[in-house]
């Protein structure tokens, strides 16, 4: 590629990420149809294509969120990368749609790439994921390395039972989002001793519908209401239950500890036990002050993938938030690691 192609694939991709961060590029979107053998799901797609000719091709998983690409966040990011030249495919996984991390979301991401790859006839394509997509991502990488060119991070976990636990207690001196307690206790569903599990999963799913992408309700005073309304969808045994697996009342740590005793085996769903076998150009980036997953946990798979690249930045939080001024901030504090961001995801692809 020409080095003016790409300086403007990079001064777009800079454009959208920062200035313009907060609004969607204008970019085509197509909904796609996934293949499923039987016994498989139906999973949907978003294709999303700019008006010039496409030279890239990018297969996206994004992370444990009920929207998956819906999610504006991740619309935005997608978007963004398709005025580079991308043509960018990112699927609703169904897992991740149901709030569950589970070995299958491999299994859905390689039918995802196998129709990115017949779409655009390409043998090999660029991989991107986003927080827990880690684990589709990773294990992806490493079942098909004939197809990945690259793979690049963005805030991923190596082992789910540092992150969980972080996501209740948080380590002092650092960020830490009070709202992700009920997506914690989802994962253990089976194992709580429950009248209704179908309605106090579907509580705790109304919750993180209200409140998710809200920051002002990360302070107690905001979400403890919510979380009484919520409450009251629930089987009357289990409203406890419920309102412990929300924090609001006391005991969920303690109650993560005896849940952790019942499953130590979490060895399907660890990132990192696919590190040794991922061949592909890996590059990792991770934000300084994520207050969902820790950036420790980047320095792990960094330590463990071959070859890995890491980039640790204050430009971005885990939901790649910030804005312009976030952007000119990071700029003149981090000006060689931003740069070296935007040439991944320029490159990508290619």
């Amino acid at each position: 590629m020409r080095f003016v192609d790409r300086f403007r694939r990079t001064l777009r991709a800079a454009t959208w990420l920062g200035p313009k961060n907060g609004q969607t590029a204008p970019v085509r979107r197509t909904s796609i149809d996934i293949s499923a053998a039987p016994g498989q799901r139906p999973m949907r797609a978003v294709l999303f294509e700019s008006e010039s000719a496409s030279d890239g091709v990018v297969l996206v998983l994004p992370g444990l969120h009920y929207l998956g690409p819906s999610d504006p966040r991740v619309d935005r990011f997608c978007a963004a990368l398709a005025t580079t030249g991308n043509r960018v495919l990112c699927p609703h996984l169904p897992d991740f749609t149901e709030m569950i991390v589970r070995p299958s979301l491999i299994d859905d991401a390689e039918r995802a790439l196998d129709t990115l790859l017949e779409l655009s006839g390409r043998e090999k394509i660029a991989l991107f994921s986003i927080s827990f997509g880690a684990l589709p991502g990773m294990g992806l990488a490493a079942r098909r390395p004939e197809s990945i060119t690259e793979y690049v991070m963005f805030g991923g976990y190596s082992r789910i039972e540092n992150t969980l636990r972080f996501a209740l207690r948080g380590v002092p001196g650092r960020p830490h989002d009070p709202l992700n307690a009920a997506a914690v206790f989802l994962n253990f569903l089976h194992l709580i001793d429950c009248e209704d599990p179908e309605k106090l999963a579907a509580g705790w799913r109304r919750f993180i519908e209200s409140t998710w992408g809200r920051p002002h309700l990360k302070d107690p005073s905001q979400y403890l209401p919510i979380a009484q309304e919520c409450a009251e969808h629930v089987a009357a045994q289990d409203r406890r239950i419920f309102l412990r697996g929300v924090r609001a009342v006391p005991g969920a740590e303690d109650w993560l500890d005896e849940l952790f005793s019942l499953k130590s085996d979490f060895s399907d769903i660890n990132p990192i036990e696919f590190a040794p076998d991922i061949r592909s150009r890996v590059v990792l980036v991770h934000g300084l002050d994520d207050d969902v997953i820790p950036p420790s946990e980047s320095e792990r798979l960094a330590a463990a993938i071959p070859g890995a690249e890491l980039r640790l930045t204050g430009l971005f939080d885990h939901s790649a938030g910030g804005g312009p001024l976030t952007l000119v901030r990071g700029l003149a504090r981090e000006l060689r690691v931003t740069g070296a961001m935007l040439r991944d995801l320029t490159n990508m692809g290619m």
